[in-house]
């Protein structure tokens, strides 16, 4: 259920999961914890043809069900085979796969040029059911984590594995026994991480998992194009946050796998309270010319990465134009996209959703590999003969 309470202004709902994929495979985790049951999951660690595979994480359940994935294929079926191979051992260890079409590779081997994944085991133990339940109520609160894992090979020594949840900078819980020497260097690395890697330190290896927070979209404006945005936008693995000044539109019945919905008084100072950084999305598909300019306005005067209004060329053209007579800086047009989405002819609703999310996903994978575009190679020409002069 929703969670409804009341802003000064606004009228807000806070849905506990949406559509997160990250957070339902953790809320996975939990749940099969919580019913005493084990499981393992399957990490890609390194891919270096594949950048967008790193991180890539699935789920095996002891009877051969998986939750997410990683890549699919022989890969895939491989670590599955392991993974029911871990679920048969007295005391389940952690293996390192190198595909290369061969079995997997003891911890100590070097990973190479290929493919590597982490296939770890979750048993069934307080201790994990404690961690996986805080970094859920982490991740919901905003908060990035680093799940750090000591991986042993030598059973005798030690217990197969043992976890410590890190989070802003402090030990959350956990049962990770590190020297106090070697603390500072561990949150270190935590804070920074930004993708799944293996690291020594006095000959122990260590797995660190970082949790990154989905970036936010929000969506101004509750109409047929946003209903299919925001579902589209939580498959993808963004969080979704729906604002629009009618109640009747902005709520849970049509929206129901949002994160959040704001009803405002008024689209004027939309953006007060709103954590908008350079990672966030701004999408604006209001019913009205007047509200698009005024929220632009206002997403302009924010850090966002992404600034996107829903209108033809033509619309586009005649905004500029408007923008550019109140002195408004190229630069800052050039943050604008629009029309919004990749074209691909969109004519209903959905069609319309699914350009403008393929878009949100190319800009982020673009960011992830490094190969981000300058929007101005794409907008220059038209921002110049949208202004005035160019227009004389």
């Amino acid at each position: 259920m929703a969670d409804l309470s009341y802003e000064p202004g606004s009228l807000l709902i806070d849905h506990e999961n949406g559509t997160c994929p990250m957070k339902h495979f953790i809320q996975t985790i939990c749940n099969t914890l919580t019913r005493g049951e084990s499981l393992v999951m399957a990490t890609i660690v390194t891919a270096p043809d594949q950048a967008r595979l790193s991180g890539a994480r699935m789920l095996i359940h002891a009877d051969g069900r998986i939750h997410g994935t990683i890549g699919g294929g022989l890969m895939e079926a491989e670590a599955q085979q392991i993974a029911a191979n871990i679920f048969t051992r007295a005391e389940p260890q952690a293996q390192l796969l190198k595909f290369t079409g061969e079995a997997a590779l003891p911890m100590h081997s070097p990973c190479g040029s290929g493919t590597t994944v982490l296939i770890e085991p979750i048993t069934a133990t307080p201790d994990n059911l404690d961690i996986f339940g805080k970094l859920l109520e982490a991740l919901k609160k905003g908060m990035n984590c680093c799940l750090l894992t000591r991986i042993e090979t030598d059973s005798k020594t030690l217990p197969p594995l043992h976890r410590q949840l890190v989070c802003a900078g402090k030990w959350l819980c956990g049962g990770l026994a590190i020297r106090p020497p070697e603390i500072s260097a561990f949150l270190e690395k935590a804070a920074t991480v930004t993708a799944p890697a293996i690291d020594t330190l006095v000959d122990r290896f260590y797995f660190l998992n970082p949790w990154i927070v989905p970036s936010t979209v929000y969506l101004f404006g509750a109409g047929h194009v946003a209903q299919e945005a925001a579902e589209l936008a939580g498959k993808a693995g963004f969080r979704t946050v729906i604002l629009d000044d009618r109640e009747k539109f902005a709520n849970p019945e049509r929206f129901p796998t949002a994160d959040k919905i704001v009803v405002l008084d008024s689209f004027e100072n939309a953006f007060h309270g709103l954590e908008i950084d350079s990672e966030s999305h701004v999408i604006i598909i209001t019913r009205g010319h007047r509200h698009e300019k005024n929220l632009l306005r206002q997403a302009l005067a924010t850090p966002a990465g992404y600034i996107g209004v829903i209108g033809s060329i033509r619309k586009r053209d005649a905004l500029f134009r408007e923008l550019s007579a109140e002195n408004l800086a190229v630069d800052d047009m050039l943050r604008i996209y629009c029309p919004i989405g990749i074209n691909v002819l969109a004519e209903s609703p959905l069609e319309i959703a699914v350009s403008i999310v393929a878009q949100l996903i190319q800009l982020r994978a673009r960011k992830r590999t490094g190969k981000i575009q300058d929007s101005a190679l794409r907008l220059g020409r038209e921002v110049k003969t949208a202004s005035p002069a160019a227009a004389g």
